[in-house]
């Protein structure tokens, strides 16, 4: 799992998250960062993956999550449980 931040354009990187990795795949958070599940344990290979379908290099940092805590809205912490879980 991915968080993927600090975009200058977040609505650019918002098409380009979701073109790479598809609806079920992701979790837009309200701060317009996102949350993905995808099949690889490299933060490289994830910004890899975005730059290709951008064409370009992205404006983002990708934080590859292995331990979190906070709290925030349940449905962000029920998505992370079914990605981690392997439920969805």
């Amino acid at each position: 799992m991915f968080a993927i931040l600090g975009s200058s354009t977040p609505d650019e990187l918002s098409k380009i998250v979701m073109a790479t990795f598809g609806d079920s795949s992701c979790f837009r958070l309200p701060s317009n960062d996102w949350l993905v599940a995808a099949r690889t344990q490299q933060s490289a290979h994830v910004y890899e993956l975005m730059k290709e379908n951008a064409g370009d290099d992205v404006s983002c940092i990708v934080v590859h999550m292995d331990r979190f805590y906070g709290w925030n809205d349940a449905a962000i912490w029920q998505w992370i449980e079914a990605k981690r879980s392997g439920k969805s």
